[in-house]
């Protein structure tokens, strides 16, 4: 079915936490530079930014996604349709846009995103490209949720202005995304067209939801100000993942002339600053497997690129275990087509797929390596010490004494 095989593609999920690029001076040589001299090597000039979707369950994450990357164009409505003639088949016709993001058989039957989703979509031409990291919002998956803050730049919040404020819910996402790194928020006003996009709603709901972004006083912010977002890098856009209103295209809905001059969801996402200075690219690199899958008679990974870069063809080793491969093939979204001939370049920031050679065993990779290059200066020393900042939940249920027993998650949940 021709139809059904544009409509489908095998998810690979993510399963990973950040780790420290700090391991090497800016100063050391990249061996790769001058051995990609030597040929033509494709690589992108426009800056990628990952940015995860998070919110409450139900209200609305993947539905709003999906319909983003149609109005974007990123999605044919023939695909479009044929995921509603899907959904309406299994009597769940109001989920076949969140079904765009939602790729797993078990998702759509529950009606529940369960693991992190991975899209892309390019903004304007003076813009960036983005990576969608769609994360659970269903409280048995916050491991999954974890693994999407891990991976992300920015954060995109999604709130149900139809539904209660859960105020333990929006702390928690907060608490993690801010410990993971993330600095940057756009929150989605969803739903708009349930309240016919009353306006004292839309302002009382963000009054509330403000305290638990950002904090109270200026004095606990300074505080605790690893648990909150900066005010001025905290925007609010009102939406209609349904409908459609306001996301690409100003919202031309009578009961919205009050917002004549605000924002679109697109435009808000490209107010977003891509963190150059996280962008490593001159240090030894670092690729996090965050998902190994077979591929043929070749084993792919899935990751993202730390620090450094990598570029098709290149002898790198896989830790622990040590094992050396080269890189077969990197495939990078479908941000470009390449020729199946054409060396390619991926560095510091972006999540690509890496078909590996001289690996036959999956069972010797697993989420959680660590892929360096080969022969570099900079490749991770195993060490017996690791140096850690603690940032405790507000609910444990004892106190962290010396001699505690732990569980150490590296790289991956």
């Amino acid at each position: 079915n021709n139809s059904e095989a544009a409509a489908s593609k095998e998810k690979k999920t993510a399963t990973s936490a950040k780790i420290s690029t700090s391991t090497a001076s800016s100063s050391e040589p990249l061996a790769v530079a001058a051995a990609a001299s030597n040929y033509n090597v494709k690589s992108s000039s426009r800056m990628r930014l990952s940015m995860v979707v998070v919110g409450n369950v139900d209200h609305g994450k993947s539905t709003l996604m999906g319909q983003l990357l149609v109005l974007s164009n990123k999605v044919t409505q023939r695909t479009c349709d044929y995921y509603k003639r899907r959904a309406a088949d299994i009597g769940k016709s109001s989920f076949a846009l969140a079904w765009i993001m939602d790729e797993d058989d078990a998702e759509r039957q529950r009606g529940v995103t369960m693991d992190v989703a991975q899209k892309t979509m390019s903004l304007s031409q003076n813009s960036y490209d983005l990576y969608i990291l769609d994360a659970p919002g269903h409280s048995d998956f916050v491991p999954q949720m974890i693994t999407g803050a891990a991976l992300a730049d920015v954060a995109l919040l999604v709130y149900d202005i139809a539904s209660s404020l859960n105020e333990k819910v929006i702390k928690e996402i907060v608490f993690i995304t801010r410990g993971l790194g993330v600095s940057q928020l756009v929150v989605v006003i969803n739903k708009m067209d349930l309240i016919e996009w009353n306006s004292q709603q839309y302002h009382a709901i963000i009054q509330k939801l403000q305290p638990l972004l950002v904090g109270t006083t200026a004095s606990y912010f300074q505080k605790q100000q690893q648990r909150y977002f900066q005010k001025e890098r905290v925007r609010y856009v009102p939406c209609s993942g349904w409908t459609g209103d306001n996301l690409v295209q100003k919202t031309t809905a009578a009961a919205a002339s009050w917002y004549n001059d605000g924002i679109t969801l697109v435009q808000a996402l490209e107010t977003f600053k891509p963190p150059i200075q996280q962008r490593h690219v001159d240090k030894p690199l670092r690729f996090v497997i965050i998902d190994v899958y077979q591929e043929g008679n070749k084993i792919s990974v899935r990751g993202k690129v730390v620090q450094g870069r990598i570029v098709t063809h290149d002898k790198v080793v896989v830790l622990p275990l040590g094992d050396v491969t080269t890189i077969f093939k990197i495939v990078h979204g479908d941000f470009e087509e390449y020729e199946a001939s054409d060396k390619v370049s991926v560095s510091a920031g972006d999540i690509v797929d890496i078909v590996l050679s001289d690996i036959s065993d999956i069972s010797r990779i697993s989420p959680g390596s660590i892929i360096c290059r080969h022969g570099d200066d900079g490749v991770v020393v195993p060490s017996q010490v690791a140096i850690a900042n603690l940032v405790v939940m507000d609910n444990i249920s004892a106190p962290i004494l010396r001699g505690t027993q732990v569980s150490f998650h590296m790289h991956s949940v």
